[in-house]
């Protein structure tokens, strides 16, 4: 099957792909096969899974954006596990942390 990446959120992981056939499809990271992340408007192919969910998702063309710049780099991958690895810590901070953090508050 083929689509576009409608949107990708690195925080949910998670994704949507508008199919060829009309139909729009989640997916999550680890569905993405590519050295680099996901990106709106980005054609695509993938598969169907039987809960109806894209799956083994790989880009279509080449790294390239239309501005002609290049995605993916090894800087950008670090940041990218980086900021997985924030995620993944801020994930156990409870709501003084949120509050302290999104407010200004020190």
């Amino acid at each position: 099957m083929r689509g576009i990446i409608l949107q990708f959120s690195i925080q949910e992981n998670k994704g949507y792909i508008s199919g060829d056939d009309g139909k729009r499809y989640v997916f999550i990271g680890k569905d993405w096969k590519e050295a680099f992340a996901p990106e709106k408007g980005k054609k695509v192919d993938f598969e169907v899974s039987k809960s109806d969910e894209a799956i083994n998702i790989y880009s279509i063309g080449s790294q390239e954006n239309d501005s002609g710049s290049v995605n993916y780099n090894e800087q950008s991958s670090e940041i990218l596990e980086a900021h997985k690895i924030k995620l993944e810590a801020e994930k156990t901070c409870g709501t003084m942390f949120w509050f302290k953090n999104v407010c200004g508050i020190m």
